[in-house]
């Protein structure tokens, strides 16, 4: 889901060809459980699939660029690829604990505050009475960032906790920009 999330930000819906909903959902949504039980989740096998036809498709109005990071890779430095993608207009898929074993990917829309990073996430909770290092809140517009993490939060070597990418051999994002449209 939230490749689509991804395209609905970047595209307007008629720019979207049916045939990448339709790719994105046969390639996506292919995780197991341990008892070989159909669950929620993409596995990176299938992710890293979707992002080598992404960037292999060919429509005048559907162009867009895909990049797989992992371990030092993921991180918000000034000069990273994750801060330089969202500043020229991308997305960032950014793979976090959600909760338990499970892990999450959130659609980073915004790093530019110090301190903050802006995501939307499509399961929205009620913020935790005392819990200052994550909030949701409602998107100013359509398609709009719901959530805010603190990047000292997010960013800590550690899945212990929601929202954060976890130790370097955990951490997997997917960059999403348009490209010659």
């Amino acid at each position: 889901m939230s490749f689509i999330n991804a395209f609905c930000y970047l595209f307007s819906r008629a720019e979207i060809p049916p045939i990448v909903i339709q790719k994105t959902f046969a390639m996506c949504l292919d995780f197991k459980t341990s008892r070989g039980r159909t669950a929620r989740g993409t596995t990176d096998d299938a992710t890293q699939g979707l992002v080598a036809w992404l960037n292999e498709f060919d429509d005048k109005k559907f162009q867009v660029g895909a990049e797989c990071l992992e371990g030092r890779e993921v991180n918000f430095d000034r000069e990273g690829k994750i801060s330089s993608c969202l500043r020229k207009g991308g997305v960032a898929l950014l793979t976090v604990k959600h909760s338990g074993t499970a892990w999450h990917r959130l659609l980073v829309l915004s790093d530019a505050d110090a301190e903050w990073v802006y995501c939307f996430d499509s399961y929205p909770m009620k913020n935790r009475k005392g819990e200052c290092d994550f909030e949701f809140f409602r998107p100013e517009a359509p398609h709009g960032a719901n959530l805010r993490i603190k990047k000292s939060y997010l960013m800590t070597n550690s899945s212990k906790k929601k929202f954060r990418v976890g130790t370097l051999p955990e951490r997997g994002c997917v960059l999403l920009n348009r490209s010659k449209a």
